[in-house]
């Protein structure tokens, strides 16, 4: 292994998407590993164990919000020993002298995930949403809409921003002749034509579509981007209406992928034993020091999931604490950890560290 951390020389790239052909799996493809010096009898052997590895924390990315530090599982996880790969397949495999490259397939057992989750508590996404029709309309600063045309930068940065992800699949239409003389932004924007939009969908073979329209405008030199996302076909996906502020197209564009993703988990997310939340202020005393320090501390309890910062001034911050088992629990927890929790005069919660 010494060997390997030395003198490798390691090029690893992730694609991919998650999918439940099978209900009981699921699958991340195209896991490309390259090496330049390596042991070519062992090679097959590591390269497998890196990919399962990469795989795995792209997967855990994935199904897992973003508020979850999963890093700690992916590290304390032997994946050999939790038999979570239920099956793989190695292509386009080349070993010739200083050179390795494999493509791999692997499909990880669903429920063994499941299992590792549920055991730290930490809630995830069981499904994808599967293949979706984006239909991205640009309204520029000129009031003019653009939908299929090459001038729309919108369709094409949103797709990028999501065929990474292993939540959705996602696809354009091709606006050939038929489709731009059947479809245009206002039709496909009118409320009472959801079920023709839904019909260009099939022909893509999917029964699920994505509207979105980004309006450009500015006030005093910024720019102002408003967001509008119709979900056709899904279940309680309702409309989003935000606005982007001082943001390139290409900015904005990253927040709306990451609306769409982020709606798709918290409606579909699977809890263990939900936290209790738990609102108090830390004294800051001026000085930030004092407040990470606490967190800190906070943090450090086994019965804490996640701690938050909701307001902040120079005086004060109130902090988010969710945390499980029973508030007797958490309050002995944080004692040991030399950590006061007291309600001042005026009933407020109060958080802070007992020094010696």
């Amino acid at each position: 292994m010494k060997f390997f951390k030395k003198f490798l020389l390691i090029t690893i790239a992730v694609f991919g998407s998650i999918y439940t052909a099978q209900a009981s799996v699921y699958q991340v493809n195209t896991i490309k590993v390259e090496f330049k010096r390596f042991n070519s009898q062992k090679i097959r052997a590591y390269a497998v164990d890196v990919a399962t590895k990469r795989g795995f924390t792209k997967l855990l990315n994935n199904i897992v919000p973003q508020e979850y530090d999963v890093k700690d599982v992916i590290e304390s996880i032997d994946l050999k020993k939790t038999d979570v790969v239920e099956k793989l397949n190695i292509n386009n495999e080349i070993n010739v002298k200083g050179k390795y490259y494999a493509e791999i397939d692997i499909l990880y057992n669903k429920e063994k995930i499941k299992q590792i989750l549920q055991s730290r508590r930490i809630p995830f996404t069981q499904e994808s949403m599967g293949t979706v029709l984006l239909l991205p309309i640009l309204q520029d600063q000129n009031q003019e809409f653009s939908l299929f045309e090459d001038k729309n930068k919108f369709k094409d940065l949103l797709v990028k921003n999501l065929e990474g992800s292993l939540l959705i699949t996602p696809l354009l239409a091709k606006g050939d002749l038929q489709e731009m003389t059947t479809y245009n932004p206002q039709n496909i924007l009118d409320e009472n034509n959801g079920a023709n939009v839904l019909e260009l969908a099939t022909k893509y073979e999917t029964n699920r579509a994505i509207i979105a329209l980004l309006q450009q405008n500015t006030y005093e030199d910024s720019n102002i981007n408003q967001v509008t996302i119709k979900y056709l076909g899904f279940d309680k996906m309702p409309e989003e209406k935000f606005i982007v502020l001082g943001k390139t197209l290409e900015e904005a564009t990253k927040e709306v992928a990451s609306k769409i993703k982020s709606l798709w988990q918290e409606n579909n997310l699977l809890e263990f034993n939900k936290p209790k939340r738990f609102v108090a202020m830390i004294q800051t005393k001026k000085s930030l020091d004092e407040l990470y320090a606490t967190i800190d501390q906070l943090e450090s309890l086994k019965t804490v999931s996640s701690v938050k910062i909701k307001q902040i001034t120079t005086e004060y911050a109130f902090v988010q604490t969710d945390f499980y088992g029973t508030p007797q629990e958490f309050l002995a927890a944080a004692k040991s950890k030399k950590l006061g929790i007291y309600q001042s005069n005026n009933s407020q919660w109060v958080i802070e560290r007992v020094l010696d």
